[in-house]
């Protein structure tokens, strides 16, 4: 971590026993190829031949691939995958359980419910075009709108960051004369969140989660002692802005990941 120079240069020790590694993901002008980690449909999804494409539960609209991970090309990150492919999708529909308004395929009641949202894991890669959906087999797919309309490949830049402000753990970690600087002083501030834009925005892999409200969406027994981890963040405010620029997080719960279960994994769009 850089050398602090404000008055958060007295915590300089404290901040860094925070500090968590992750894996920005970074625009790459590669060519899209179906198992090639992407943000937004770029080309087309991976989708094995025996598999169906994931709909919505409620209403059986085709879902969007927000964002897919070839975890093959990800610098190493303490308990994820080493190879794989992870996939997440939403749902772009504006009014779902007579919500009159766009949540992005989040359930506000549970938010672990994969209704209008599915995350996939595919645990072996199938690099065979001719046991893949190829780029005409998706004709069936809705126009979508916002994020529908922008995609493309990335790469990832590994990176390592400080508890935000968000966590819920924020206040334990630090001394409550650090706390008040970064919450209240600004020169203070501005130099800590400085520290969450070494590597571009925030979308990434791990680390902390960014909330534009300051909330952490976790019940009390996911944010208890680090049992959950922030599997993917996707910043609305980036190159694939969608919704009213907020962000999505999807949170799991580390034993499940430890075991590859993403059957359970938390999502909370954070709109502005």
């Amino acid at each position: 971590m850089q050398r602090l120079l404000s008055k958060l240069a007295p915590f300089q020790a404290q901040i860094e026993r925070t500090l968590r590694p992750c894996a920005r993901m970074v625009r790459s002008d590669a060519p899209p190829l179906p198992w090639r980690s992407q943000i937004g449909p770029a080309g087309h999804p991976y989708l094995p031949i025996d598999r169906d494409y994931p709909r919505s539960r409620t209403s059986q609209r085709p879902q969007l691939l927000l964002a897919q991970v070839n975890f093959a090309e990800v610098p190493a990150l303490p308990g994820f995958p080493a190879r794989g492919i992870l996939q997440v999708f939403i749902s772009d529909e504006f009014e779902v359980r007579g919500a009159r308004r766009n949540l992005w395929g989040m359930n506000e009641r549970d938010k672990t419910d994969q209704s209008d949202f599915r995350v996939i894991y595919h645990a072996n890669v199938d690099t065979d075009p001719s046991n893949l959906y190829g780029p005409d087999d998706f004709d069936f797919l809705p126009a979508f709108g916002f994020a529908g309309d922008v995609g493309h490949c990335v790469g990832f830049a590994l990176g390592q960051e400080p508890v935000s402000d968000a966590d819920a753990s924020f206040a334990a970690r630090y001394d409550p004369a650090l706390v008040r600087l970064v919450l209240y002083d600004r020169a203070a501030r501005a130099e800590y969140m400085r520290l969450f834009a070494e590597h571009g925005d925030k979308t990434q892999l791990g680390g902390y989660h960014y909330s534009s409200n300051g909330i952490d969406p976790r019940p009390l027994e996911w944010t208890r002692d680090g049992r959950s981890e922030l599997l993917l963040q996707i910043d609305g405010c980036s190159e694939i802005s969608f919704g009213d620029l907020g962000s999505a997080n999807f949170f799991i719960l580390r034993d499940d990941l430890k075991r590859r279960d993403f059957s359970r994994v938390l999502y909370h769009w954070d709109c502005t």
